[in-house]
């Protein structure tokens, strides 16, 4: 049987107050703006005040793009941290809980959580691949399985039950949870990054445009591609930007078998439905058997048979 990957963007992550690329852009170039970023950068202002003002005038519409485009390292190292930063001061427990229109991780965790069955998590066979550096999605799904079943199983066992559902950074994050964490890698709880120690473990587990190894089996880039060759169903892309780089980074031609199906919110006319099939072509994909002009939330409430795929 063929089972669909979900592939999160930005836009997914933005319902619970992340900030879309260029929003990021906007500030980190504000950087004086955050008390955050003004203690941390104390002793080093003039680096940073050059790393905005360079971004500013590059035209750039993400961190990511215009770190790839420089080659001094002090200046990478301050893009990395600022994204990490700027991020983390988004990690509120607190926003995951709020009832909204828009609270799309609950209507998932209702779809894959069988009330009091935890063998059968997940109760759609589905894979996630996500290009956020942010936490919130695995945050939510696995309190939500440790607050439903904790009553009756204990926690490692919730823990190896969450681990089922393949869940993949492509270009890292801003650590492993707590909960989720390896021996082999430092963990972080989520919330705000409070000091400098902790700002660099986060950066250490993310990679930029152009950083992942393909051919490295441990790298994020490898593990998404071994995960949509094993799958074999649908694409189902939700808040995605439709870069160039980040399509390559999926290896769409050889890894896809099943449709294309997504969101396209910002390109909803029809000479940008136009340009989203002729890229798709370019990466050897026929192109979008559904093209949703709708937020995340809304995709994922109307859609459910062509987003998850069939249950169990």
């Amino acid at each position: 049987m063929a089972h669909n990957v979900l592939v999160l963007g930005a836009g997914a992550s933005s319902h619970y107050n992340f900030p879309v690329a260029s929003a990021l852009v906007d500030q980190a170039i504000r950087w004086r703006g955050s008390q955050a970023v003004v203690d941390m950068y104390q002793p080093n202002t003039p680096l940073i005040e050059e790393f905005a003002g360079q971004l500013q005038r590059s035209g750039c519409t993400s961190i990511d793009q215009y770190v790839s485009s420089i080659t001094r390292e002090p200046l990478r190292q301050i893009g990395k941290q600022l994204i990490a930063l700027l991020l983390s001061y988004q990690e509120v427990d607190s926003r995951l809980y709020e009832r909204s229109a828009g609270h799309w991780y609950e209507r998932v965790a209702n779809k894959l959580i069988v009330p009091g069955q935890l063998d059968r998590f997940p109760a759609y066979d589905i894979g996630v691949i996500t290009f956020n550096y942010d936490r919130s999605f695995e945050r939510y799904l696995l309190t939500a399985l440790l607050t439903r079943f904790r009553d009756h199983h204990p926690p490692a066992a919730i823990i190896e039950a969450f681990r089922r559902l393949p869940l993949i950074h492509i270009y890292g994050s801003l650590g492993d949870l707590p909960e989720l964490g390896t021996d082999d890698k430092p963990s972080r709880p989520y919330g705000p990054i409070l000091d400098a120690a902790v700002l660099g473990q986060a950066v250490g587990s993310m990679q930029l445009l152009g950083e992942g190894r393909p051919d490295d089996p441990k790298s994020g880039i490898a593990k998404a591609r071994e995960l949509l060759v094993n799958r074999h169903g649908d694409v189902v892309f939700l808040g995605f930007g439709y870069s160039d780089d980040n399509l390559t980074a999926l290896n769409l031609q050889r890894n896809v078998r099943g449709h294309i199906v997504g969101t396209i919110v910002g390109y909803s006319s029809a000479e940008n439905k136009q340009a989203l099939t002729v890229l798709m072509q370019r990466h050897g994909h026929a192109g979008f058997m559904h093209m949703w002009n709708l937020d995340v939330a809304t995709a994922v409430s109307d859609w459910p048979v062509s987003v998850f795929g069939p249950s169990k």
